[in-house]
């Protein structure tokens, strides 16, 4: 039980667990991880989805909650990084008294996290939780994170193909794996932009919707073969791995799903294959960043300049990791564990603005 809590360094996980009285031979039970508040609150979304074991929820938890750490960190907020995985019940359950019950358990931490939407829960959700606790940071009145990540991805996978691969957002091709709130944003950006886009997901319905967009609709099996120039995974983590990484016809990997390669040493055979790989928690961290603002008040204009800053921030990491030739992802654990370990940022003479660590 304690071996990945060790692994990924986090400092609390709380479990919970109620019988409901409608359905009590299906408990509702759910897994709080903190994996630092070195730098501030731990901000992290909820994930409500089916899990084939205790164990596996939370493996799930302890590793996305240290992705959210290192997200807050090259974002430059004052946040540490959290998870919460509801395990999806059997049968018929009352999705309203759960997610109040789940909004009770989040109070019970006294602001040391900080929920939000994540797969599998809707802005609807957030509002039930947020009955019981303030400290929700995508319910109605704060609005959905999803089309802010999906900006953010957009602008880095702009920068990578425009500034790497040395062509224009109009002429290339992009594959899309997941069509959840994240991904079918992004196909809309990509094909307004005049990019030819191919795309996956197990819902049949999401699928017409992008096909009617002017996507190409592949089977989910077929989407990380498909010839293109970006991959783009937006669907759940761990898509990129030794079974998969040698099927890859991209020369780009930039997308939504938090913790895309299944082990870090995938960052090394993406390496040696030249395919550039975009560290998913830097380029997916606009929904982080409008979340954590308007949490906190920020003006939408300050949200958006935060979102602009991903492209820059991302090249800076690229350029660094070919000077030290060593693979992206592990130059940006290293920027980001560094941050979350000196715990504070510096401050500009005007306005005492926070700054990344990598500007200082």
């Amino acid at each position: 039980m304690f071996d990945p809590i060790v692994q990924h360094r986090c400092e609390a996980v709380h479990s919970f667990a109620h019988s409901p009285s409608s359905n009590p031979q299906a408990p509702w039970r759910a897994i709080v991880a903190v994996h630092s508040t070195q730098r501030g609150p731990a901000l992290g979304g909820c994930r409500f989805v089916p899990y084939s074991s205790d164990q596996a929820a939370l493996n799930d938890a302890v590793r996305l909650a240290q992705g959210m750490s290192r997200k807050a960190a090259l974002a430059g907020l004052d946040l540490g990084g959290g998870k919460a995985v509801i395990m999806m019940p059997e049968g018929v359950f009352d999705r309203q008294a759960l997610f109040r019950w789940f909004g009770l358990c989040v109070e019970r931490l006294s602001g040391e996290y900080i929920t939000a939407m994540d797969a599998g829960t809707q802005v609807g959700d957030m509002d039930d939780v947020f009955k019981h606790t303030r400290h929700v940071a995508s319910h109605s009145q704060i609005g959905d994170p999803s089309p802010h990540t999906a900006r953010g991805v957009f602008l880095s996978m702009e920068q990578v193909i425009t500034q790497i691969l040395g062509q224009s957002i109009g002429s290339s091709r992009i594959a899309i794996q997941g069509l959840g709130h994240v991904g079918m944003s992004l196909a809309e950006r990509l094909l307004v932009a005049g990019a030819q886009v191919w795309v996956s997901d197990l819902d049949a319905e999401r699928c017409k919707v992008a096909q009617q967009l002017g996507a190409t609709v592949v089977a989910p099996d077929q989407i990380l073969q498909q010839p293109v120039d970006v991959l783009a995974p937006c669907a759940l983590g761990a898509i990129i791995s030794a079974e998969t990484v040698d099927a890859l016809q991209c020369q780009a990997i930039v997308g939504a799903a938090n913790n895309q390669l299944a082990t870090a040493q995938i960052g090394a055979e993406l390496q040696q294959r030249n395919i550039v790989f975009a560290p998913d928690y830097l380029v997916n961290a606009g929904g982080l960043m409008f979340a954590a603002g308007r949490y906190h008040g920020w003006s939408d204009d300050r949200i958006a300049e935060q979102i602009e800053q991903i492209p820059s921030r991302l090249q800076e990491i690229v350029e660094l990791s070919e000077q030290r030739q060593h693979p992206v992802n592990v130059v940006a654990d290293a920027l980001a564990d560094e941050a979350i370990a000196l715990g504070q940022f510096s401050t500009t003479q005007q306005g005492l603005e926070r700054e990344a660590l990598w500007n200082l």
